[in-house]
């Protein structure tokens, strides 16, 4: 095999104990024999991962904590003193439902903790990783960050408004990243994958509509790995998130009304509490 940038690298990845992140970790590991660091909330998922590596399950170690958390950060970079790249695909989606109908439901404790729930994890986490690690990663000689945003960030969406927001936010903050930085910034925007993202969903996530739209888990992580392994700086992958995000960059009034009358339409049973 050709020699890859990626071979033997440090690199710590968020989220990695399920869907996107836990199927980098093993791109990582199986093919370019990284040291890969997993962060994530979920232990037992994490050992399940660790024993999936069989032969190769000394290149994989975790950190159980919130990535939302800036405290978590800091005593996170105090045992690191080596690191490449940093991956950051942790992210939380709230349920679909319309804005006033988030408040009611979910915010009885008040709205800003909800929403700090949400922002923390899917934005602010990211911005904590570059606080507190990117004076170790710039020591490596291929220091490297990529983001996993959302097709979300690229146009919005009926009934994800504080999605939408968080991933808007982290796409902006990405790219404006780059533009400070001299080293490989990536930014990734996957549209619907078959992930069990929609776990802690009150309604049903089946349907045709979003089925049709949907990439599966493996060609969606392959597709990512690739972009990653080529040092692409804007990765936009799936059906979905390429038309949504040529359409609303040509034409953003007519995208949204076009997209919600779609949703609107197909009577998904997911968007049941957002029209």
């Amino acid at each position: 095999m050709a020699k890859c940038w990626l071979d033997r690298k440090v690199i710590l990845v968020t989220g990695a104990s399920s869907g996107i992140g836990r199927e980098l970790v093993k791109f990582l590991i199986n093919k370019h024999n990284c040291m890969v660091i997993g962060v994530g909330r979920n232990e037992e998922k994490l050992k399940s991962l660790k024993n999936e590596l069989e032969e190769k399950s000394h290149n994989f170690s975790y950190k159980i904590m919130d990535v939302g958390v800036e405290e978590n950060w800091k005593n996170l970079s105090l045992g690191i003193s080596n690191l490449d790249v940093i991956i950051n695909n942790a992210g939380v989606l709230p349920n679909f439902s319309n804005f006033e109908n988030f408040v009611k439901d979910e915010c009885e404790n008040g709205v800003e903790k909800e929403v700090g729930k949400v922002m923390n994890t899917n934005f602010m986490s990211a911005v904590y990783s570059v606080a507190y690690l990117s004076k170790t990663i710039e020591k490596s000689q291929t220091p490297a960050i990529i983001n996993v945003c959302s097709s979300a960030g690229l146009c919005p969406l009926p009934g994800i408004s504080l999605y939408t927001a968080s991933k808007s936010a982290l796409k902006n903050f990405t790219e404006s990243l780059r533009c400070e930085r001299k080293y490989y910034i990536g930014l990734v925007c996957p549209g619907f994958t078959k992930t069990d993202i929609f776990r802690n969903q009150k309604n049903s996530s089946d349907s045709k509509l979003i089925s049709l739209i949907s990439t599966s888990l493996g060609k969606m992580s392959k597709k990512i790995y690739k972009g990653i392994k080529k040092k692409k700086k804007r990765m936009v992958f799936g059906m979905d998130a390429k038309a949504m995000d040529r359409l609303y960059r040509l034409m953003p009034k007519s995208s949204l009304k076009l997209f919600t009358g779609i949703l609107k339409k197909a009577n998904i049973e997911l968007f049941k509490d957002v029209f």
